[in-house]
């Protein structure tokens, strides 16, 4: 399931003393046929030149909109901290900087070389580079994975591959290459607080305002579910008239039907088409690995999307995604309290660390280096925002939304849609920090912005409310036999899966026995790591983790 590099650029370039045959090597191994841009002294930058979006700004190139608003960047802080951008810019002199997003939605990975740092938006590119040389698992990074299904921070499973972080830059100086955290916007490091939640709806109805038919004339494509993230985006869509909505939905990997039965209500509410994409136990199996391979083995979750976003390629619309809502807005009056670090390892334990912990599921040894490891590093990320008024909600869109979650939207669904997530542009994200916050037994307040947007809507049910109904339940996923089978046969061929696992734990699955959701997501993660494990294993310098 190779990416087609339609809506969004594939790019890759070089800072500092760049080798020609190492530069050779990076572009020759680009997913999609590429054309240098740029090359001179010490900056060298290269991108698909089909795609729709590269955007040319005065020094160089931006790429990775995911706002719904046409304002076009004029400089770093613009790109970055306004509108959400990547980008590459040259200096006058021999100067440059590659820069990711405010909120370390964009992904930007890089390789240092003696005196060079190369960078791509895909990981395999940097790997090419050199290939007689063997490189290192990130152990550490593959340990934090179980906690939170997917890399976060600066890692990937390669100690010698980084992701650019939250504010995170590249600098070209006469000094050489450096890696750099930018001051993040005054919206994000100081917000006030203080403003009525009415001006977090008003936000949102501005943030989409320019999508039709500024970004297409043809009209809006939704993704569409029982829940509040993707109603509150066709409220808003409706409000500022929005033409041409189409909203589709496909059913859960958990079995129940609710998103389909509620998606099907909004739909015919907001009289607008609805198309239902279905998909089998042998769609699930299939994609499981195809999508592993596409999103380069960052997360363990998604699969169960594929046979919608095959069924999106191919159109110029832009498809509407509501991603994010329910860490931005669910959150919203858990305050940190007299005890902040008490406060961060709560939220470790909410976000993933339960999932490590159960004493029946994984080796003890295992678990308790998982731990470890997981807590040390959330405990050093998290110190910075412990005083923040919203601390709570950046600790789930750094660790959870901006690349696990993300990677959905923005890697499965694009680069071949011109995919726009507004609950994360800047404006809507800065209204949001900006407002009081809400009562104490009022967290969530997307329900009361659906009241201010669309009082229908609000009112109707969401897969919250509902009730399942037993005869609707259809097996999927992981409560298929079939589909247990096919993981525990991945796992199996990691030659150390067995250490993972406590005693007889692998063959239960398999049998049926234990069916807890915590060992199905972690028999997920394992076969994930077990998938990468057998692409790269001939090339790592330390083929087995110090904690097995």
């Amino acid at each position: 399931m190779s990416a087609t590099f339609a809506s969004q650029p594939f790019v890759c370039g070089a800072l500092g003393v760049v080798r020609e045959d190492e530069w050779l090597q990076l572009i020759g191994s680009a997913p999609a046929g590429t054309v240098t841009l740029d090359i001179g002294a010490g900056a060298r930058f290269a991108a698909t030149g089909n795609s729709r979006g590269l955007e040319r700004v005065p020094q160089g190139w931006c790429w990775g909109r995911y706002i719904g608003r046409s304002t076009r960047a004029t400089s770093i802080d613009s790109a970055a901290n306004e509108l959400g951008l990547a980008g590459y810019w040259r200096g006058h002199t021999d100067t440059a900087v590659v820069h990711g997003d405010a909120l370390g939605f964009q992904d930007l990975y890089y390789r240092r070389l003696e005196s060079a740092v190369y960078f791509s938006n895909r990981i395999e590119p940097l790997l090419a580079i050199r290939p007689a040389q063997r490189i290192h698992a990130d152990w550490g990074a593959w340990a934090r994975f179980f906690t939170f299904l997917g890399f976060t921070g600066s890692d990937t499973g390669f100690a010698e591959v980084r992701r650019l972080e939250r504010s995170g830059r590249l600098t070209l100086t006469a000094a050489g290459v450096e890696i750099i955290a930018a001051p993040g916007p005054r919206w994000l490091t100081s917000p006030n607080a203080s403003e009525p939640i009415s001006g977090v709806a008003e936000a949102l109805a501005e943030v989409v305002r320019d999508v039709s038919p500024g970004m297409s004339a043809d009209g809006v494509d939704l993704t569409l579910s029982g829940g509040h993230d993707s109603r509150l985006v066709l409220a808003a869509l409706q409000r500022s008239e929005a033409r041409g909505l189409r909203a589709s939905v496909t059913p859960h990997e958990n079995g129940w039907d609710a998103d389909v039965r509620v998606a099907r209500q909004v739909a015919k509410a907001s009289r607008i088409g609805l198309r239902e994409v279905g998909w089998s136990a042998e769609d699930w199996i299939v994609a499981r690995g195809e999508v592993a391979s596409r999103l380069e083995f960052q997360t363990a979750l998604h699969n169960w999307f594929s046979p919608l976003a095959r069924s999106l390629y191919g159109s110029r619309r832009p498809l509407l995604d509501g991603l994010a809502g329910d860490k931005l807005l669910h959150y919203h009056a858990l305050q940190t309290g007299s005890d902040p670090q008490a406060h961060r390892t709560d939220v470790l334990r909410r976000i993933g660390g339960w999932r490590i912990s159960k004493p029946d599921i994984l080796n003890r040894d295992v678990e308790e280096t998982f731990s470890e490891i997981t807590s040390s590093y959330w405990m050093e990320r998290t110190a910075h925002w412990g005083l923040h008024p919203y601390a709570e909600v950046l600790y789930w869109l750094e660790h959870r939304t901006n690349r696990v979650i993300a990677a959905a939207p923005f890697r499965l669904f694009g680069p071949e849609r011109m995919v726009v997530t507004p609950l994360i542009d800047p404006t809507f994200v800065a209204a949001v920090f900006n407002s009081r916050h809400s009562q104490p037994g009022e967290p969530d307040i997307r329900q009361r912005l659906l009241q201010i947007l669309d009082p229908t809507l609000a009112k109707m049910e969401t897969t919250n409310t509902m009730r399942s109904d037993p005869r609707s339940f259809v097996p999927r996923g992981l409560s298929l036999p079939m589909a247990r089978l096919e993981l525990a046969s991945v796992v199996g061929r990691l030659p150390f899966a067995r250490t993972i696992f406590r005693g007889q734990t692998l063959d239960r699955l398999v049998a049926g026995k234990e069916l807890s959701p915590d060992a199905l997501v972690l028999l997920r993660a394992t076969a994930v790591l077990s998938d990468w494990y057998s692409a790269y294993h001939d090339r790592l310098a330390n083929a087995e983790p110090d904690w097995t």
